[in-house]
């Protein structure tokens, strides 16, 4: 099944990573041990969304962090670089052209 918290800590995770930046000028500064829980937390307090007693409602704070990733609203972003794909080193790594 889908959660959209497990997804968005792992998104959250991913992006402070590798673009802490953009996240930063969307969102505000963060601590530098920051990890994708804290930034939904975060997203919480800042967008005002909170449970009971005051505490952060993660589970919607998830859902904006992903629309937000989703409608570009984080910058340009992706998820999948060259490291991903490792280059053919020659020899029987290359398939056969025909």
């Amino acid at each position: 099944a889908y959660d959209d918290e497990v997804v968005a800590v792992a998104l959250g995770d991913y992006l402070l990573a590798h673009y802490r930046a953009q996240v930063v000028a969307r969102l505000g500064p963060l601590p530098a041990d920051a990890d994708g829980h804290r930034l939904l937390a975060e997203v919480a307090r800042t967008r005002g969304l909170l449970a009971k007693e005051g505490l952060p409602d993660l589970h919607k704070a998830a859902v904006v962090l992903l629309n937000e990733f989703r409608d570009g609203l984080l910058g340009r972003i992706t998820l999948e670089t060259l490291a991903n794909f490792p280059l053919p080193t020659g020899g029987n790594d290359v398939p056969p052209r025909g």
